[in-house]
């Protein structure tokens, strides 16, 4: 990877978040690169640039945060406030992905921005923008 000034930020801001079969920072970003990256226009070094900045520039957990939406072990939220909120501060759609707790319940999992193939800013998406989520949701600790 062409990305070693890149480590340290990628560390503290994009690491992965699973624990499956003992995958490493290095081998979830290597997936990032395949799957995302080489769609954009970007060679590698510029695509994990331009995450960072966009991440830094639309941090969602801050804008979640200031709409009233915190990680809490029993608090529940309204999806339609998670999504406005989001749209509110990115100016677009986001996808919203949920699984289940061991209670069942549906909890916040995954939220998906989508970015203009040039890297200049965020885009509607032309799928659905639900997975899995029920009217209201949990936000749980991390």
């Amino acid at each position: 990877m062409q990305i070693k000034d890149l480590l340290a930020a990628l560390e503290r801001d994009w690491p992965t978040l699973s624990c499956k079969n003992g995958a490493t920072n290095m081998d979830f970003w290597g997936h990032e690169w395949q799957k995302h990256g080489t769609c954009s226009a970007f060679d590698q070094h510029r695509y994990f640039q331009r995450s960072l900045e966009l991440k830094a520039a639309h941090n969602l957990t801050a804008v979640l945060a200031e709409a009233g939406i915190v990680p809490s072990d029993s608090a529940t939220y309204f999806l339609s406030a998670v999504k406005d909120a989001i749209r509110g501060a990115t100016g677009s759609d986001a996808i919203v992905e949920c699984n289940r707790n061991t209670a069942g319940e549906a909890q916040l999992y995954k939220v998906y921005l989508c970015v203009a193939r040039d890297g200049s800013g965020l885009v509607d998406w032309s799928e659905p923008l639900l997975r899995n989520c029920a009217d209201k949701i949990k936000f749980p600790t991390f």
